[in-house]
């Protein structure tokens, strides 16, 4: 039997099964097979075939998750998938050259979760910030005011909580982007059987995508929160966005266990550099917590009060961070044995120490990506000082600085960032929050998500909120619960047509009904 999968409960007409390959009584393991799950025409289930629908969850109900039970079902040698490992005619098992080739999929499955974070936060805070440049509330007790009431993006707290998530979406989606660019080139190896990068990638995927569908998924719920009653309605549109994307907190690994897989990596890599005295496979910034605490404690921030912070600055402090953590959970480890128990004993830090990793990707991918769009201003002989790109360096120190200050008690438990400088950071943060605030209307433009993408009655690009809202509740919607003369749901209605669309265009003919 398998579970949850989405398109099998209703939709789909074949799948990848992963079934244990026995060949003259030996076990080879799972290996991947391609199998016809339901009938052409009929749609009916094959024989030996069960399937079933796993009914409403908390989102994502427009996927029909489902259920698959195979009885006494042959599938055939030739629908075995055999890029990397095949079965000859004869009966000769030819293993892949290497073993971890069937986590491509996955890894690239969780790269995509990094990017979808980040947007499906686009996707939220374009809704929250349109709405809150159309609500009015509070204010006319403001002598300044005048009496009247003001924009709710206008009041400090609105502004801060929508334009420091703003900047984290971004922060996700520059960094789903370079890790799309990694897997690309990671499959295209492992299809050429090299496979180095694979671990590397497998590791850092997996503590990325559960950093950011945490962080994505907490700050969607702030930004609904930040709408009022019409954000806890349907027709807001926030509810829909954030209860499916909740998935990703557990899809493709529960999070906390993907946290101690980075951090298990991060260990291997530090063990074997210790052992072997070679550091040149350590990035350069954690090296110094291989050094001994001495060296660690004689690093200061060099965050000037009075001055912005540059991206050198922000990126050395979450190095630092990084690496006292790191050097942490090494010495504990070590002092434990190394081994298992050692690691089981200190998973709590380790998951801290993976999402530490994370928090310095971010930052460092969203600086990387624009230094490469100022390098290509420069090379058009552009100017690097107007347009979009001071407007997103802003908004990349406010990233930084804001990420700092919610997780000051690592920076400064060792001195490495001091009280005054937690001071300016504050004071800094507000400066960038106000500098932005005739800039947040265009970043979130900058997504280009249709009206129709976004399904919300107050995220309108028009801003015609309550009149949209009036007419929500005015027509409704209605749903259909059953296909037609009793059929399949959505088969008749859609697929049905589809797939006669498609084995028409494949020049296959159509099967007997």
């Amino acid at each position: 039997m398998k579970w949850w999968p989405g398109a099998l409960a209703q939709t789909s007409t074949h799948c990848a099964i992963y079934a244990r390959l026995i060949l003259h009584g030996k076990d080879y393991g799972v290996h991947p097979f391609l199998l016809q799950i339901r009938a052409p025409g009929s749609h009916a289930p094959m024989p030996g075939i069960e399937l079933g629908n796993l009914g409403p969850k908390i989102g994502f109900n427009t996927i029909d998750n489902g259920f698959l039970r195979v009885h006494k079902v042959r599938i055939p040698r030739q629908q075995m998938m055999m890029r990397n490992s095949s079965v000859t005619r004869e009966g000769l098992y030819q293993p892949a050259k290497n073993a971890k080739m069937n986590y491509a999929t996955m890894v690239a499955i969780r790269a995509g979760i990094v990017r979808d974070a980040g947007f499906a936060l686009g996707q939220a805070l374009t809704i929250a910030i349109r709405y809150s440049m159309v609500r009015v509330q509070g204010g006319d007790r403001i002598p300044s005011q005048q009496g009247q009431e003001v924009k709710v993006i206008d009041h400090g707290m609105q502004r801060f909580r929508l334009t420091t998530s703003l900047a984290l979406s971004y922060a996700m989606l520059m960094t789903g982007r370079v890790m799309t660019e990694l897997h690309k080139r990671n499959l295209k190896n492992v299809i050429q059987g090299e496979v180095g990068l694979m671990e590397q990638v497998h590791a850092t995927s997996s503590g990325l995508k559960a950093l950011t569908s945490d962080l994505s998924t907490a700050h969607m719920e702030d930004a609904r929160r930040a709408c009022g009653g019409h954000g806890y309605a349907w027709c807001g549109g926030i509810v829909d966005i954030l209860t499916t994307s909740l998935q990703n907190v557990t899809v493709e690994g529960e999070n906390t266990i993907l946290h101690l897989q980075t951090s298990r990596w991060l260990l291997k890599t530090i063990m074997q550099a210790l052992k072997t005295k070679d550091l040149s496979a350590i990035p350069e910034g954690l090296r110094s917590g291989l050094q001994g605490a001495h060296v660690l404690d004689q690093e200061k921030s060099t965050i000037v009060p009075g001055q912005p912070l540059s991206s050198e600055t922000l990126i050395a402090a979450f190095w630092h961070r990084e690496a006292r953590v790191l050097q942490e959970v090494v010495t504990r480890v070590l002092k434990d044995g190394g081994g298992e128990e050692a690691m089981a004993k200190s998973q709590v830090r380790m998951v801290e120490l993976s999402r530490t990793h994370g928090e310095g990707m971010l930052l460092r991918n969203f600086y990387e990506a624009l230094e490469k769009d100022e390098q290509i201003i420069r090379e058009q002989k552009g100017d690097v000082n107007k347009g979009y790109l001071p407007v997103l360096k802003r908004l990349a120190e406010l990233h930084g600085i804001h990420r700092l200050l919610e997780q000051a008690g690592d920076f400064t438990e060792d001195g490495h960032v001091s009280r005054r400088q937690i001071v300016w950071c504050r004071e800094r943060r507000d400066q960038l929050i106000d500098s932005l605030r005739y800039e947040i209307v265009g970043l979130v433009d900058a997504f280009d998500i249709s009206d129709n993408q976004l399904n919300s009655a107050i995220g309108r690009y028009d801003g015609r909120v309550y009149e949209s809202l009036y007419e929500w509740a005015k027509y409704g919607m209605s749903i259909s619960e059953k296909g037609k003369d009793g059929g399949v749901l959505g088969f008749d209605e859609v697929m049905k047509d589809v797939l006669a669309e498609g084995r028409r265009l494949n020049g296959v003919a159509h099967p007997k009904l």
